[in-house]
């Protein structure tokens, strides 16, 4: 018993310093990494405040019982959040995944809105073939650097658009009626030099939005981060955007990495059940 009171204590203090370490996560990546995972760390901090309990551990169980308060008000509900209720769809946002098998699927999902604008990130060969022939190639943008991959497919065409190779990573960048849009997708920070390509990233995207004169701003992408970063929160906590899991939704170790941001006006956003990508879409609806 006494080494388990021991272990479990050692893992209570190391719980809690991670936590604590990722309100630091812009000094230190591995930190910032751990940061995602807040729903993951609730979860296992449930745990050892049970075993905490269970041996009347009472230090480690109000320790533990502040981080899960924390946690609680970081996590909940986005969780269970599929978002705004649509009463149309006129921008599907996906990141569709090279490797996706069941393609037809994507297809199906977008004829069953029916939007104006279809915008995609790692776009499928086969799912390419079909989209342009349903919206027209005239109609399609198409920014590519054989790594990272951009289209926008949309009913009309669109005339104002650029295609940025960027500092690390390519992004796009379009104008429709709604407003300027940047299609962003930076690849995950799971090693240093990544974490810094991705933080390089933000600050030039940021750069960008501030030199911008256009009133209504909109950031599209699989950020291979998530909100809860403090990179993050350092580039991009001034503007707006909905918390929806939509990475690996209902897998143990789901985490929302795909957004909308905006800085005026707001607009419905939702994702729902979808299971042939990795990613659930985002469905957006422009007031």
């Amino acid at each position: 018993m006494k080494h388990i009171r021991f272990i479990l204590k050692a893992i209570i203090i190391l719980w809690t310093l991670i936590i604590v370490g990722t309100l630091f996560g812009q000094y230190i990546f591995i930190l910032d990494l751990f940061s995602h995972f807040y729903l993951q760390f609730f979860v296992f901090g449930i745990v050892l405040c049970i075993f905490a309990l269970c041996l009347k551990e009472k230090i480690y169980v109000a320790i533990s019982g502040i981080l899960l308060i924390f946690l609680w008000f970081q996590v909940f509900p986005a969780v269970f959040e599929k978002g705004d209720m649509l009463e149309r769809v006129d921008m599907y946002y996906i990141n569709s995944n090279y490797y996706i098998n069941n393609y037809r699927e994507v297809i199906w999902d977008i004829e069953k809105y029916d939007p104006k604008y279809v915008v995609i990130v790692e776009l499928a060969p086969n799912l390419k073939h079909t989209l342009i022939e349903k919206y027209g190639r005239e109609n399609s943008i198409i920014h590519d650097d054989g790594v990272l991959s951009y289209w926008v497919f949309s009913r009309d065409k669109i005339l104002d658009y650029t295609k940025h190779s960027g500092t690390v990573y390519p992004f796009l960048e379009f104008h429709i009626p709604q407003g300027k849009f940047f299609v962003i997708h930076p690849l995950p920070p799971t090693k240093r030099l990544a974490a810094w390509f991705q933080k390089e990233h933000f600050w030039e995207v940021r750069n960008m939005l501030d030199a911008s004169q256009e009133k209504n701003i909109y950031i599209l992408w699989d950020f291979n981060s998530t909100h809860y970063s403090r990179v993050f929160q350092q580039y991009f906590s001034d503007l707006h955007y909905r918390v929806l899991y939509s990475w690996k939704r209902w897998h143990p170790l789901s985490i929302p990495i795909d957004y909308i941001l905006w800085n005026t006006d707001s607009f419905l956003v939702q994702t729902n059940e979808f299971k042939a990508s990795d990613h659930s879409p985002l469905l957006i609806q422009f007031d």
